[in-house]
């Protein structure tokens, strides 16, 4: 990250998206709270949380950021939606703070 950004702990989302969101291709989600923009980054680490989706929720590291990537993306599309409704609340029934979805993919 640029030399200018402060350290984790000190920085939150919306500081990540002014500095990476148009070279990343970063946006916030419209229904995203604004409130939710003001979290403050606690890890330097990510997480892809595909086991959490099936149930596996035992060690789940929900306090990093979260990457949805193809995988999880397609895995939640093919679902029923109660059993989507599952897989999420599996997810973002931990304090969650900071999700990201890569590729330009749209949540189901």
């Amino acid at each position: 990250m640029p030399d200018n950004l402060p350290d984790p702990g000190e920085l939150t989302v919306s500081m990540i998206l002014d500095a990476l969101g148009k070279k990343l291709k970063l946006e916030a989600h419209p229904e995203c709270a604004s409130s939710s923009l003001d979290h403050h980054i606690r890890s330097p680490d990510v997480h892809r949380p595909g086991l959490c989706l099936t149930g596996y929720t035992y060690r789940f590291l929900f306090d990093r950021i979260q990457i949805f990537g193809e995988t999880e993306i397609t895995y939640l599309g093919q679902l029923e939606s109660d059993a989507r409704k599952q897989a999420l609340s599996n997810v973002f029934g931990f304090p969650v703070y900071c999700c990201l979805v890569s590729k330009g993919l749209h949540p189901p």
